[in-house]
């Protein structure tokens, strides 16, 4: 390990140390918004450690319009607050999620800012562990999309090594496997589900495509054992 990774993950412990909730939390988002209750349990698998938790996004798409609505965002991801790394921009972290949200900032690139970070109303401590989160949804959706993207830095494997250099293929900076993707699509009256692994992001974060190829992933899938949603509930 060299000196700037064994200081980056220094770094990251030390942060993911204070910026992480009881593993039996309820993490609740978009509080003041009107619509209907959702609720996701996130449970963590063998690859999820309370040390290094991964960067979670968590949205809604109309299965005809597109992306509509972000329930939720980890701190680190949401404020661009990346540990010992000030300056830092990790397009790598959520590519998926933060190209479907769609907002580009003034460097080009789509990941939130500390000048302009996602609002507090979606966003929290990282879990330590398995969790569950409840937010609001747009009442009107009924045929849409649940996804969820994670990635943890430092997961490399033979197919993205450390040791890779910038320019090669397989180079991924400190995110070593790229991010997971997680979908379940509903229909009108089907209200619960499981979410799906269905890809990975972009590497270095350069595009929101999905990649279907799971080939390379080893040790990623196992960082949430299941993600299940129950989008039945109505707000009073």
């Amino acid at each position: 390990m060299t000196p700037k990774t064994r200081l980056t993950a220094l770094g990251l412990m030390l942060f993911s140390l204070t910026m992480c909730v009881p593993s039996d939390d309820t993490i609740i988002t978009n509080q003041d918004k009107d619509g209907r209750t959702v609720i996701l349990h996130i449970t963590s698998g063998d690859a999820w450690s309370s040390k290094k938790a991964p960067q979670i996004a968590v949205w809604i798409e109309d299965n005809e319009t597109g992306y509509r609505e972000t329930l939720y965002v980890s701190y680190k991801s949401a404020t661009g607050r990346w540990a010992f790394e000030p300056t830092a921009r990790r397009p790598e972290a959520l590519p998926y999620w933060s190209h479907r949200h769609g907002v580009q900032y003034a460097d080009g690139l789509y990941m939130p800012t500390r000048d302009e970070p996602l609002p507090d109303a979606v966003t929290s401590a990282t879990p330590s562990h398995s969790f569950k989160l409840q937010s609001t949804m747009p009442a009107d959706l009924e045929s849409f999309t649940v996804l969820a993207e994670l990635n943890v830095s430092f997961d490399y494997n033979e197919f993205y090594p450390e040791g890779a250099s910038p320019g090669d293929d397989n180079y991924s900076y400190v995110n070593g496997q790229p991010s997971l993707i997680y979908a379940a699509t509903f229909a009108p009256g089907n209200d619960t589900g499981t979410l799906q692994l269905v890809g990975t992001g972009s590497l270095d974060g350069s595009s929101g495509e999905l990649t279907k190829d799971l080939s390379t992933i080893t040790t990623a899938a196992h960082l949430v054992s299941s993600i299940t949603v129950d989008a039945g509930e109505e707000e009073e």
